[in-house]
C-alpha cells in the first residue's frame, strides 16, 4: 500500500529548494538512492484514466532509512510513501513489469536474462502485428544513448515503451523479429490481448463515426 505525499514544481532560487519539505522531511538534505524494489504504478493525477510509473528510492531521514516513491514530472515531482491498510489516501500500487531487458553478456552475474532463440516458436508473426498495435498506444520513455542487440551487437533503440504496468525496450522488436527470441507467458499473453482490445476500440469509433451528409 502506498499514499500521496506531495508535489514539489520546479524551484527558481536555492531559497525556494531549501524550503520544500513534506510532513518533515527535508526532501533535498540526503541523496537519494535506488532501491531494491522495482518500481510502482500510480494513478495520474491529472487524468484518471491513466496511469505512471513511480521510481522506488530511499534516502537518510532522522538517522534512519526513508523509503519513498518518485514520479519524475516535466515541471517537478510527485512524491509517495509506504502506507498502512486502511490509512486515509491508501491505494494498491503494484509493481512495474519488465520485459525484453537482458543482463549485459552471458556470463555476467546477474538477476536479468540472456536471450535465448526459439527456432520452432510458430507463433511470432501473430505477436509481431499485436506489438505493433500495442506500440502505437504506449508512451515512450528516451534515455540517453543506444542500446546494443546483446546476440548481433547491431545499435537497437534508445526508448522503452510503457503500457497497461508493462514497460519494455523499443528494440524487444528487433529480437522477435530478427532472433525469434520468445517473450515470457506473461507477457505474450499481455500482448495478445491488445488484439482485442484494440478491435473493440475500432468497433467503438466505427460505432461512433457520423453518417455522411448527402446533398441533393
Amino acid at each position: 500500500m502506498w499514499r500521496f505525499l506531495g508535489e514539489f514544481r520546479q524551484a527558481k532560487s536555492r531559497e525556494e529548494i531549501r524550503s520544500q519539505t513534506l510532513e518533515g522531511w527535508d526532501v533535498w538534505s540526503k541523496p537519494w538512492c535506488a532501491h531494491g524494489d522495482k518500481d510502482i504504478v500510480v494513478p495520474d493525477l491529472n487524468d484518471t484514466s491513466r496511469r505512471r510509473y513511480a521510481q522506488v528510492r530511499y534516502a537518510e531521514r532522522d538517522s534512519s532509512i526513508f523509503t519513498f516513491a518518485v514520479d519524475y514530472l516535466e515541471a517537478g515531482w510527485r512524491f509517495y510513501v509506504p502506507a498502512s491498510q486502511g490509512e486515509m489516501g491508501a491505494f494498491e500500487a503494484p509493481e512495474v513489469q519488465y520485459e525484453g531487458f537482458w543482463r549485459i553478456s552471458s556470463s555476467e552475474e546477474s538477476d536479468l536474462p540472456w536471450p535465448e532463440p526459439e527456432d520452432n516458436w510458430t507463433g511470432r508473426a501473430e505477436l509481431l502485428a499485436c506489438l505493433d498495435r500495442a506500440e502505437t498506444s504506449a508512451e515512450r520513455v528516451r534515455y540517453r544513448g543506444y542500446s546494443f542487440c546483446r546476440l548481433c551487437d547491431c545499435a537497437n533503440g534508445s526508448e522503452s515503451l510503457r503500457l497497461s504496468g508493462w514497460e519494455w525496450p523499443a528494440g524487444f522488436r528487433h529480437y522477435i523479429a530478427e532472433h525469434c527470441v520468445r517473450p515470457t507467458f506473461a507477457f505474450e499473453q499481455f500482448i495478445l490481448s491488445q488484439k482485442s482490445t484494440q478491435s473493440r476500440s475500432g468497433s467503438l469509433r466505427k460505432a461512433k463515426r457520423p453518417n455522411p451528409i448527402v446533398l441533393k
